[in-house]
């Protein structure tokens, strides 16, 4: 799982300080990072994936829940091909 926030944070680092990631915690960052492949295997044009996890990043913060996030970024990527 590490592995996959380290590649995360090289791929987003206007969205992902190393201090953001410890606030949000590695369950977290396991559902942003499930959300944000869904989005990058998905058929949008790379400027619209790139706003949906920009959006998704604004909604989801280290306040909320684990299971908040998640039901966050599921809805935001359920009509995603």
């Amino acid at each position: 799982m590490y592995v996959r926030i380290e590649e995360t944070l090289k791929n987003y680092p206007v969205l992902f300080s190393d201090e953001y990631v410890t606030l949000l915690g590695s369950a977290k960052m396991d559902k942003i990072i499930s959300g944000i492949y869904k989005i990058e295997v998905s058929n949008l044009p790379p400027g619209k994936q790139k706003k949906l996890i920009a959006h998704i990043m604004s909604c989801v913060d280290h306040t909320l829940s684990v299971g908040e996030s998640e039901d966050i970024i599921t809805k935001e990527t359920k009509v995603l091909k």
